[in-house]
């Protein structure tokens, strides 16, 4: 567990509280970049003894395809996003796989952190720059500006597993 994370137990939730996180969600778009918080949101599952929900938005691209059979699509998510549980930074975990079948929206998002309950979402972006981060906008940051819960966003050391939270 990394040492500039122990103070996340005492974040107020402007009510002078201390956060409880009993629920994370953890988002996953299957790239390395997305399974670099996993042992880190693995991590803070354990230290607070938090159910952990992987969750991948499927999106709206095979109704943009023609020829693309949506039940195959779903059928691919739904077992690559199972074979995820097999990762070593989920390793000994108790993960719930969570396939939403549409893409994300704002509205969507908070939806699914009301009905889940969640307390905290991990993610690990993937850092686009440029035109692509100018056209495309960022996940990570269209998803911390909408969330509403605390958004925790990592980002991978170079050449190494361990992660860092950046400031």
């Amino acid at each position: 567990f990394h040492p500039s994370l122990t103070p996340i137990h005492q974040t107020c939730d402007g009510r002078g509280e201390n956060l409880k996180i009993r629920k994370i969600l953890l988002t996953t778009d299957f790239s390395d970049h997305a399974r670099q918080a996993y042992g880190c949101a693995a991590d803070l599952a354990k230290r607070f003894d938090a159910r952990l929900h992987l969750v991948h938005f499927a999106g709206a691209l095979s109704t943009w395809i023609p020829g693309t059979n949506q039940d195959h699509r779903i059928d691919s998510l739904t077992s690559a996003l199972s074979d995820e549980m097999n990762h070593p930074g989920l390793a000994g975990m108790k993960v719930t796989p969570n396939l939403q079948d549409h893409r994300w929206t704002a509205a969507h998002q908070r939806t699914l952190e009301r009905e889940l309950e969640i307390d905290l979402v991990v993610m690990s972006p993937k850092g686009k720059s440029g035109l692509t981060q100018m056209l495309l906008g960022s996940f990570a940051d269209r998803v911390v500006r909408h969330a509403s819960v605390p958004v925790l966003v990592f980002r991978g050391k170079d050449n190494s597993e361990t992660l860092e939270p950046r400031m």
